[in-house]
C-alpha cells in the first residue's frame, strides 16, 4: 500500500488558519482602539487621546498583509500620526503604541490556540 503525503495540502490549510488567526487579532486592534478612543475630555501626554469629531475613532481599521503574515492597523484620518508622534507643540497620545500594548496578551492567547 503506497503512502501519499499531501503536504501542499497541509500547508494551504495551515496558511488559510494562520490568516483567521491574524484577522482575529486585527478586529481585536481595532475594537479596542476604537472603544479607547470613545472617551470625551480633555487627554493628556502619554495616554489615549480624547474623542473630539470621532473622526479618528471611525477610521480605524486593520489590513493583512497575507505574504508577510502581518496585522496593519491604520486610520486614515492625518491627525492620526501627529497624536500617535506627537508634534513640536503637542506631546504624543499613542494610541496605536497603546492599543498594541494593551491587546498583547489576547494576541498571544489567539496566537497559542489550537489549530482547527
Amino acid at each position: 500500500m503506497p503512502i501519499v503525503w499531501k503536504g501542499d495540502q497541509f500547508l494551504d490549510k495551515l496558511d488559510k488558519e494562520f490568516d483567521k488567526k491574524l484577522v482575529k487579532i486585527g478586529r481585536n486592534l481595532v475594537q479596542t482602539a476604537r472603544r479607547a478612543l470613545s472617551r470625551s475630555g480633555t487627554s493628556s501626554p502619554g495616554r489615549y487621546p480624547a474623542k473630539d469629531s470621532g473622526d479618528l475613532q471611525a477610521s480605524v481599521n486593520f489590513k493583512l498583509n497575507k505574504k508577510d503574515k502581518e496585522v496593519i492597523m491604520y486610520s486614515d484620518e492625518k491627525h492620526g500620526v501627529y497624536l500617535e508622534k506627537g508634534t513640536s507643540d503637542m506631546a504624543a497620545r499613542p494610541w496605536m503604541t497603546l492599543t498594541n500594548k494593551k491587546t498583547e496578551k489576547k494576541t498571544k492567547q489567539i496566537m497559542k490556540a489550537k489549530l482547527k
